[in-house]
């Protein structure tokens, strides 16, 4: 069977060729590159073969993703530049990847290359710079055999005359992926409980709505009422699913009873309380869980 980067043999339960790079050097078990997730398929998944999370975090010398995301917050080595970091989280070895520096004056500068990772660090090879003018090339020139992705990225910044750029962005033609470069944070659901945090809403705002209709208009009370229990009764069985997948841990269990609080204020018993416990666990969902996990 072909997986786009290499054969497996379902016969042997073994790719026939081995993994173009060792995910974690102090690992013993990531020498054995003829392997898929340790052989441990039920626990961990690779998906694209190529960096995953471990890997990102590893580049940027970090311990867990947090440290990752600061690099590109104000005052980090890539503030920012959400772009590129959503880029390097849908690459993988082998990608091409295109920078692009674009001014209405004086033309715009495109960067091109591969990604690939030596050392365990994120560069991109066989890197070019093609410089544009009044709709015609002005030359092209080599970056050289690798170039550090931060140097890359970086040449996002720049137009002809060494100014910075009116506009920038990235491209990652095989994963279809056009990508705005500076201070656009995206949303990122591989890192953050999108679904949780859309029923979160739905759920305050229910809640809050009921609350204001009790006072000032009780005929829409109910409606208010019954959409903040629905999902607060999805949150709670969410809830429970994570709990039981991370062993009754004591901060999902927490987890699951703060929000089981929440969807029975949000039957409308204590219509003027529902909106603040509701709001709580918003809060718990977004800084504490994750600091927790």
């Amino acid at each position: 069977m072909y997986y786009n980067a290499r054969y497996y043999d379902s016969a042997l339960g073994l790719f026939l060729s081995p993994d173009t790079l060792i995910p974690d050097p102090g690992a013993v078990i990531d020498y054995n590159r003829f392997a898929y997730v340790r052989n441990n398929p039920l626990r961990f998944s690779d998906p694209s073969g190529h960096y995953t999370d471990d890997e990102i975090v590893q580049h940027y010398g970090c311990a867990d993703w947090a440290c990752v995301e600061a690099h590109y917050q104000n005052g980090g080595s890539h503030a920012g530049m959400w772009g590129w970091l959503e880029v390097l989280m849908k690459a993988q070895n082998g990608d091409d990847v295109e920078a692009f520096a674009a001014s209405i004056y004086s033309g715009y500068i495109q960067s091109s290359g591969q990604f690939a990772i030596e050392g365990g660090q994120i560069v991109i090879h066989n890197g070019t710079i093609t410089i544009y003018g009044d709709g015609k090339a002005g030359g092209t020139f080599s970056l050289g055999s690798s170039v550090s992705e931060a140097g890359f990225s970086s040449l996002a910044f720049m137009r002809p005359g060494g100014n910075a750029s009116d506009e920038s962005f990235y491209q990652l033609p095989a994963r279809g992926l056009l990508m705005q470069n500076y201070n656009q944070m995206h949303p990122d659901c591989r890192h953050t409980d999108c679904p949780g945090r859309a029923l979160n809403a739905v759920s305050t705002g229910a809640a809050t709505t009921a609350a204001v209709c009790s006072v000032f208009a009780p005929p829409c009370t109910g409606a208010a009422t019954f959409v903040g229990a629905l999902s607060g009764g999805i949150s709670t069985l969410r809830a429970g699913i994570k709990a039981a997948k991370n062993s009754w841990a004591t901060a999902d269990v927490v987890d699951l009873v703060v929000t089981g609080l929440t969807t029975i204020a949000g039957t409308g018993v204590r219509p003027l309380v529902s909106p603040v416990i509701s709001a709580g666990q918003w809060g718990y969902d977004e800084y504490i869980s994750p600091r927790i996990h």
